[in-house]
């Protein structure tokens, strides 16, 4: 097994915490599990946030404490046990630095149990930062430490490590600095603001403050704090994206702007009323539609000045419950890594399959094979936000339908920059230029110009046209509209794949280890025998499409064991080489030790990877149920045979979902049709 890595900070202010995260993130998304431990004093033990945030990641992450009166000795022993009993390699985070360096305490228990040593750096000058890593390595072999990690790197690297380093020098600043290092340089992570916001849950927290209207406050982000100081027309002018407007109850007046540039589309962080000033009733009824559309309010007692004091005085530290931010960081932290460098450490760990690999090779293959997908709700800000991360992953290119004016006053509103890779498409200009293909696709249905032009002003059915003329390569949407307003106009105007009559629908459920695939539990309600086998092949190169290797396992009830029968006779005679049987109960199919009894000589029963249900019903709720038993992650409903990829999102999806989704049609629509990956 790899030896336990010890995270040893050369200075203060390296967010140990962040740094841990990252790195076990990113050895997750390679399928590395890893345990985790952390040095502390007893006392720190009940208030650490590190352990509480890190039990989402890792299973039973220990605290080991020191003992004031045998330091070393009691830390040995207590890392001596935990790598015993451990059957995962273990990460380490050591002791917070000292004034001159790395903490002892940390060498000293690294050369004790031969530890490897992974150096925490940051944005400090070289002048500081080499001395300490030179001061390490004579107290460590050389063979300990790893590499180092500088993390909250300057953008401009004017006052960073590299300041002195190589000046007048053209290469880039990493390998500059990497070249005068005696250590081997695993990452440096840019220094983002944005990774640092508080929520206004937090603020309300640290202050003390009643919440008049909560709103969005677990989600909403203050980036800059604005104090009443300015006449309203002053005032105005400041009102950015994430603002948190600090004002004295009594100024109406602001409140009132502060509304209405809630009510125009401005994302305010919030507002924040000082000296126990309460609105009157009747400038609440003014502001209530900027309470609905989650603009949050608190009321401190505190006068403005020492409001502002106070606000000085915020934590910045990651909270246990937040885990938007802490997904953020390691997804930031975790893609600076040098991961080639942490798996020739790991090589020979056995990997898993975990939720968070399964994603993280999603967005790989989506990256590699960018596709244009266009997204109909365009001016919808989850939307506008998804496609710009989505573009800031690479794994697509987005057109947004929509007025382009607009969407890029909801980009402003929400502080969001659109790139080139964005693409702004307005449909009131494009929309004649597909009337005559459409009369054309509908003619055996009568369709006359007259209702074509109608029909052509529904975004959907537009953007299907569009996929239909081979404009883009696929479609998300249903943010705003119902499912079958997404996928009518597909099957009407883009239709189905060559070799398939129908089209049906898949829910991937990611399991600690394993991805299970449920079909068909949206689209279908009640097939008949042919169309069951159907969407088994199908289903089954769904699982082939993501690396998985089908084992099909038809689900039956009572009542539907004759069909499932003959579903499953015909699933085999055209895919001879797929693994697949029926009827089976659900649970004989998942649960081994009942498969070993109900059926013994199956050679899926317990280990089937997928799972068709011969009713729509039986099988949202036998995916539900599993779902929200374990609390477990889930992807799509996927929709499958269609000539080109349309899927469906929920109407409350979250830009996180929104991405997913997009990341999961781009690598469909550069897979196109049915693979026949189990003929």
């Amino acid at each position: 097994m790899t030896k336990p890595l010890l995270l040893v900070p050369l200075c203060t202010g390296v967010a140990q915490t962040s740094l841990s995260l990252g790195l076990v993130h990113a050895l997750q998304r390679q399928g590395i599990r890893v345990g985790f431990g952390k040095l502390m004093p007893a006392e720190r033990v009940d208030k650490d946030r590190t352990l509480a945030i890190m039990a989402k990641l890792v299973e039973s992450p220990a605290a080991l404490v020191i003992d004031d009166l045998a330091p070393l000795a009691s830390l040995t022993k207590q890392l001596t046990a935990l790598t015993e009993t451990s059957p995962l390699p273990l990460i380490i985070a050591g002791l917070p630095a000292i004034d001159g360096g790395a903490n002892p305490l940390n060498l000293e228990l690294a050369n004790a149990l031969g530890l490897d040593v992974l150096l925490l750096g940051n944005g400090a000058p070289a002048s500081k930062l080499l001395p300490r890593i030179e001061k390490v390595l004579t107290q460590l072999s050389s063979s300990q430490v790893q590499g180092l990690v500088l993390n909250q790197w300057p953008a401009d690297n004017s006052d960073g490590p590299i300041s002195k380093l190589g000046q007048g020098s053209q290469s880039k600043p990493e390998d500059t600095l990497a070249s005068a290092l005696p250590v081997p340089l695993w990452a440096t992570i840019p220094w983002v603001p944005r990774l640092l916001a508080p929520r206004i849950e937090d603020v309300a927290r640290h202050l003390g403050a009643l919440p008049l209207c909560s709103g969005d406050w677990s989600t909403r982000r203050v980036k800059e704090v604005i104090l009443e100081s300015r006449s309203l027309t002053n005032m105005a002018t400041l009102f950015k994206p994430g603002a948190l407007l600090v004002t004295s109850g009594d100024r109406s007046d602001l409140i009132v702007a502060a509304a209405l540039a809630t009510r125009n589309g401005l994302q305010l962080g919030g507002l924040l009323l000082t000296g126990g000033y309460q609105p009157e009733p009747a400038i609440m009824d003014l502001c209530e539609g900027a309470f609905d559309d989650g603009l949050p309010m608190l009321l401190v007692e505190d006068d403005t000045w020492h409001t502002s004091q106070a606000l000085q005085a915020l934590s910045l530290h990651l909270e246990v419950d937040d885990s938007n931010r802490q997904r953020w960081i390691m997804e930031w932290i975790a893609d600076h890594l040098d991961t080639e460098a942490l798996l020739r450490r790991h090589q020979g760990e056995e990997k898993r399959l975990s939720p968070t690999a399964f994603r993280y090779q999603l967005m790989q293959k989506a990256r590699r094979q960018r596709q244009r997908v266009l997204l109909p709700e365009g001016e919808d800000a989850r939307v506008v936000e998804a496609a710009v991360k989505a573009a800031q992953l690479g794994i697509a290119q987005c057109l947004l339908l929509g007025n382009p004016a607009r969407i890029r006053a909801v980009a402003q509103s929400h502080d969001v920059q659109l790139s080139h890779d964005v693409v702004i498409i307005d449909p009131d200009s494009i929309r004649e230029r597909y009337v005559a293909p459409m009369m054309k696709l509908r003619q055996h249905k009568g369709l006359e110009e007259v209702m074509a032009r109608e029909q052509l002003q529904d975004n959907n059915v537009l953007g299907a046209m569009m996929l239909a003329q081979d404009e883009a390569d696929a479609m998300v949407s249903g943010a705003q509209g119902t499912t079958l307003s997404t996928l009518r106009p597909a099957l009407q105007l883009i239709k189905t794949a060559p070799g398939q009559s129908l089209v049906s629908s898949a829910f991937l459920l990611l399991l600690p280890d394993q991805v299970l695939i449920y079909g068909d539990c949206a689209i279908n309600p009640s097939p008949n025998a042919q169309q069951l086998a159907e969407i088994a092949l199908q289903c089954a190169d769904t699982a082939a499409l993501f690396d998985l290797t089908p084992q099909v396992a038809m689900i039956s009830t009572a009542s539907s064991q004759p069909k499932v029968q003959q579903a499953t006779a015909q699933a085999r005679a055209q895919a001879p080489r797929l693994v697949i049987e029926g009827p089976l109960a659900y649970d004989t199919a998942i649960i081994e030790s009942l498969a070993r009894a109900k059926a013994p000589g199956s050679p899926i029963a317990g280990r089937s990877n997928v799972f068709i249900f011969p009713e729509l019903n039986l099988g949202y709720s036998t995916f539900q149920t599993v779902r929200r038993s374990a609390e477990l992650v889930t992807l799509g409903p996927m929709v499958q045979g269609l000539k080109k990829p349309v899927n469906d999102l929920s109407r409350d999806a979250s830009i996180h979902d929104i991405v997913q989704t997009i990341a999961l049609t781009a690598v469909q629509a550069a897979n196109p049709g049915i693979k026949k990956a189990a003929t």
